[in-house]
């Protein structure tokens, strides 16, 4: 099968599923035919079942049986002269059939008796038996019915081809016949004649009123239709050595009322001898239409009318998913070097095979749904190859090419599909409400089942409902490193054909490979992060950290140092607003990054190991982010001294020992004491290095106090006042609301102070100015109280 194509085959050779026994035996049958009269051979299959292939084989094998009939025969290659004849004349007879020419001559003194031998070389064959003659040949008249719109066009298309047949110059008169027959019929005022004269139905009924113009050419018509039809196949048996084949392919692609008009040419005008006709069409499609109009005939109509009928052969199923198989591995070859493909091939061979044989086997019924299927994986494959799980693909644009109701629906469902659907329901209920979304349609017990399960294999959220199970943790990220079409990163590409929500799995793959070169992995974050998202908030750095903490583990683990630093030189820069999420948790980019450093060390490293080389990369980063590193000890140093009322964690999940944690506080300490010196520290956006100074200050007596200390003396500074307006305020509710958390504030100043440092540089500052909205944004969340605990 070539890309794109859904030309029918012409040869044995390119035959998949097994048509050329059944077309051979049609060929031979229409040879076999000495004397055809109107005959009709059927060739019954539904759309797409291979009929026109089945067709072109028939031609194949006609034109092989009419040359076996060309060649001589091989008894007719000599004859034997009397014995008494001399030499030199037996000499002469090799001479008269190597000879192209139909006669010789015999030098002129030769006997009387020897010329009259000349004319036994030709043929003994009777005239009437054309079985073996040398000039036996079946015309074929390909009448391609779909092409015509309207019966008029159809019918003038059908004598059209008969007229053709008439194709010597000494059958004027059946061709002048032929074509005043057709005249007459198509004026709408003649019956259809032959066999059904009696029934004197016309062939056209919304030409009647056209034929008024008409009825004095008709009254003075001479001839009669019967005269006429008589002088047409006079000319036909005339024609000796030649038959005619009329092909009418694909009537079930017609109106009813055109294909019935097929069916009545066929039986009235084309009952000529010499004249074999082959049609093909669904035979179901048929019979509906006849029923339709002739509901006392039904089927029988049409029994009338075939003499044979054939029902192609189906091919077997094991071949056509062979065929397709085949197919989808060619389309597949590349890529061959991805991280997943490797894994894919090597390990998870079983999640292929349960959604071929559920979802995509099932949707395989004939040649052309091969054809179909392959074609649109040809254009939609290519953008996302790579980049998606092949099954899964594989599996939903067999369905939007077979079942696109059900597709349209998967697609309008990520929630219920991806596992967010968190409505608040009780299990029956969710269970009735997925099942009249997904399988509503499908009223067979049997096939609701098997839909289900099929759904289920694809979409694993849907089976955990389906089935009453939970989803782990471990079992969702998995998803995710596959690329499946349940992971929410990854389920719009399925259905947009584009990377729009993700990013290239080559790209990762380009990080990790050079994730020894601590500039190369700072530069792809900076790149990823001035690229925004289409239709989302925020950049490519947050894509880029989701990915890497999924494929972390493939991060060579002798490249930790150079990659850890990477990611404390850069986080500042890419830990932009626009990045934050709050789908499921409150997230924002220092929270990737520190998911992406335990993904990459704890299930690769011992507590001492992890614990020295991050202990190594902040001593030895001069511009590590001092966020980062508040963020990363002060979680460490609550899970040796947890809170009132928490527990200290789990000692697998720590990344530094106690007294890495004790090193890491005392640097972080005299960090931000310094940066606080030259007010470096007010650049952060974010309040969680002030945060962690408080809770990390070891001045047990006064904690604390050092930095509200601080802050409160930096009000008295104008830029100070409106940096703490920025950091202090948080946009955390899902409408995007910004509050303030006044229990925070307590902590670092005398809010009331606060208020009034606010409200007197905001009058100072020119209105619609970045810092009047900074200012005027902070008043506004302060006066609505809102009280988050943190």
């Amino acid at each position: 099968m070539n890309p794109f194509n859904d030309k029918p085959i012409e040869r044995p050779e390119e035959d998949q599923f097994d048509f050329s026994p059944c077309a051979e035996a049609i060929a031979e049958s229409i040879f076999g035919n000495k004397k055809p009269e109107g005959t009709v051979i059927a060739i019954h299959g539904p759309w797409g079942s291979g009929k026109s292939s089945v067709i072109n084989l028939v031609k194949h094998y006609l034109k092989i049986e009419m040359e076996k009939k060309r060649k001589p025969d091989q008894t007719q290659k000599s004859f034997e002269f009397p014995r008494t004849a001399p030499n030199w004349i037996k000499s002469l007879a090799p001479k008269a059939y190597s000879n192209q020419t139909k006669s010789f001559e015999f030098p002129r003194a030769a006997p009387n008796w020897i010329k009259s031998l000349a004319p036994k070389m030709c043929s003994r064959q009777s005239s009437d038996d054309t079985s073996n003659s040398v000039n036996i040949s079946i015309q074929i008249l390909d009448f391609k019915c779909w092409w015509f719109k309207g019966e008029e066009a159809l019918m003038l298309e059908f004598f059209r081809q008969l007229y053709s047949a008439l194709d010597q110059s000494d059958l004027r008169e059946a061709k002048a016949a032929m074509s005043q027959l057709g005249s007459i019929i198509l004026s709408g005022s003649a019956p259809l004649v032959g066999t059904v004269v009696n029934s004197m139905v016309p062939i056209v009924g919304n030409a009647v009123s056209n034929s008024m113009n008409n009825l004095s050419k008709l009254i003075k018509q001479e001839e009669t239709i019967e005269n006429l039809y008589k002088k047409i196949s006079q000319g036909l048996e005339s024609q000796k050595n030649k038959r005619y084949l009329m092909i009418i392919d694909d009537i079930d692609r017609l109106s009813p009322d055109e294909a019935l008009l097929i069916f009545r040419l066929v039986k009235s005008v084309g009952q000529l001898p010499k004249i074999t006709y082959l049609l093909a069409y669904d035979r179901k499609v048929a019979e509906k239409i006849v029923s339709e109009r002739y509901p006392s005939e039904g089927p029988s109509y049409l029994e009338k009318i075939v003499q044979a009928g054939v029902d192609i052969p189906y091919p077997l199923h094991s071949d056509l998913r062979n065929t397709f198989m085949q197919s989808v591995r060619e389309l597949w070859k590349k890529p061959e070097n991805s991280i997943y493909r490797k894994k894919y091939q090597d390990s998870d061979y079983s999640h292929f095979e349960n959604l071929f044989d559920n979802v995509v086997d099932p949707q395989i019924q004939s040649p052309r749904d091969i054809i179909r299927i392959m074609n649109t994986l040809r254009v939609t494959w290519p953008p996302v190859a790579g980049e998606v799980d092949p099954a899964d693909f594989l599996a939903l644009e067999t369905l939007r090419v077979k079942q696109p109701g059900l597709y349209a629906t998967l697609k309008a469902n990520k929630e219920i599909l991806t596992g967010m659907d968190f409505l608040s329901e009780d299990k029956n209920s969710k269970i009735s409400r997925y099942e009249d979304i997904f399988v509503h349609d499908l009223q067979d017990e049997k096939q609701r089942a098997a839909m289900k399960r099929a759904l289920g294999y694809l979409f694993p959220p849907l089976a955990a409902v389906w089935a009453a199970y939970d989803i782990s943790d471990s079992s969702r990220e998995e998803w995710k490193c596959q690329r499946r079409a349940c992971s929410p990163a990854h389920f719009d590409t399925y259905f947009r054909f584009s990377l729009s929500q993700t990013i290239s799995l080559k790209k990762v793959q380009a990080v990790i490979k050079n994730s020894g070169n601590a500039d190369d992995v700072k530069n792809a974050f900076l790149q990823a992060s001035q690229i925004q998202r289409r239709n989302e908030r925020g950049t490519y750095a947050s894509i880029l950290l989701d990915e890497l903490k999924v494929y972390a583990q493939h991060i060579p683990i002798e490249n930790a140092e150079a990659f850890l630093s990477a990611l404390f030189k850069v986080h500042d820069r890419i830990d932009v607003e626009s990045d934050q999420s709050n789908v499921f948790l409150w997230t924002d980019n220092s929270d990737r990054i520190c998911s992406l450093i335990k993904n990459f060390l704890l299930d690769r490293t011992t507590l001492n190991q992890r614990s020295a080389v991050i202990s190594q990369v902040i001593t030895d980063t001069e511009d590590a982010s001092l966020e980062l590193i508040a963020i990363l000890v002060r979680k460490e140093y609550y899970s040796y001294h947890p809170r009132q009322g928490q527990s200290s964690g789990y000692e697998a999940d720590r990344l530094l020992t106690e007294s890495g944690v004790e090193n890491l506080r005392q640097i972080f300490l005299e960090k931000v004491r310094a940066a606080a010196e030259d007010s470096s520290l007010l650049k952060n956006r974010k309040s969680e290095i002030l945060y962690s100074w408080k809770s990390l200050d070891d001045s047990e007596e006064h904690q604390g106090e050092e930095v509200k200390s601080w802050c409160t003396k930096k009000l008295n500074e104008d830029f100070a006042v409106e940096r703490f307006a920025k950091i202090f305020v948080s946009n955390k509710t899902s409408s995007g609301q910004y509050f303030v958390q006044s229990n925070i504030l307590d902590q670092f100043f005398d809010t009331d102070k606060l208020r009034q440092r606010v409200e007197e540089v905001l009058r100072a500052s020119p209105q619609g100015s970045e810092r009047y909205v900074t200012l005027q944004r902070f008043m506004d969340a302060f006066n609505e109280r809102w009280h988050v605990d943190q």
